[in-house]
């Protein structure tokens, strides 16, 4: 069964960066698009993922005092998905708005042996 093991964190999601410029011999090391994990291939995961982009949806545990109903309406959006939210909880039979962030980052795939195009 699915357990969290970080409370708070609503979503994450991760695209890969891949180097589809062809120069020699291995690319130019630069990201030219940020693909899910489903449309990378077996020959890009070996020489042309350069980076991954992370996107972590964070909200509090407990409401913030004063926000109410009324302010249910925030959505938010990450990388290549859709809209999320409004994030809301039930506190005492009332359903209350809760405090959420999206935080972004983009980190260099470093230390990777690369491998070599064929002739």
């Amino acid at each position: 069964a699915a357990q969290p093991i970080v409370d708070g964190i609503e979503s994450m999601q991760v695209l890969y960066g891949i180097d589809t410029v062809p120069a020699a011999p291995n690319g130019d090391g630069f990201a030219d698009a940020y693909v899910n994990a489903a449309t990378v291939t077996a020959a890009q995961w070996l020489r042309q993922v350069v980076s991954v982009r992370i996107s972590v949806l964070a909200s509090t545990i407990l409401p913030v005092a004063g926000d109410m109903d009324a302010d249910n309406s925030r959505t938010f959006f990450m990388l290549d998905a859709g809209p999320i939210g409004p994030i809301t909880a039930n506190f005492g039979g009332r359903n209350q708005n809760i405090r959420a962030r999206v935080f972004t980052t983009t980190v260099e795939v470093r230390n990777r042996t690369p491998v070599p195009l064929a002739p």
